[in-house]
C-alpha cells in the first residue's frame, strides 16, 4: 500500500509540475506591447490617444486609439490612484482604467506551495 501511495504522489507531482510548466509558458497568441518612454505616453495621455491603461505598482499597459498595445514604467513617484486620475482628467470618459493587483500570481505561488508539501510528505514518509 505504502508503494501505491508513493506512485500516487509521484505522478501527482509530474503533472502538477506539468502543469505549471504550461502556465508559466503558455503563449496565449497576444502580440507583445510596445515598451513606450513615460514622456510618449504622458503626450498620449495629453493627445486623448489611450484607449485603456492597466495600473499597477510599477508599470501601465493598456492599448492606444490607434491599436497598439503599449507598456511603459512609472517613473514620476505618484501612486497609482494619482496616476489614474490624471489620466482621467485627461482622456475623458472613454478611457478605460483599472488597476492590476500586485499579487498576480497568486495561483502559482500556491501551487508551487502545494508540490513542495507534497514532496516533503513523500520524501518524509521513506
Amino acid at each position: 500500500m505504502n508503494s501505491t501511495i508513493r506512485q500516487i504522489a509521484f505522478w501527482a507531482l509530474i503533472l502538477g509540475g506539468a502543469f505549471l510548466l504550461y502556465i508559466l509558458f503558455h503563449n496565449t497568441g497576444t502580440k507583445a506591447p510596445t515598451e513606450t518612454k513615460y514622456s510618449d505616453f504622458a503626450t498620449a495621455v495629453e493627445g486623448k490617444q489611450v484607449k485603456t491603461a492597466t495600473i499597477d505598482e510599477t508599470s501601465i499597459t493598456g492599448e492606444l486609439v490607434t491599436g497598439t498595445h503599449y507598456h511603459t514604467d512609472i517613473i514620476t513617484g505618484q501612486s497609482p490612484r494619482e496616476i489614474a486620475d490624471w489620466i482621467r482628467s485627461k482622456s475623458g470618459p472613454e478611457t478605460k482604467v483599472d488597476f492590476k493587483p500586485s499579487g498576480n500570481h497568486m495561483f502559482l505561488f500556491t501551487m508551487l506551495a502545494m508540490l513542495h508539501c507534497c514532496c516533503l510528505s513523500v520524501s518524509g514518509s521513506s
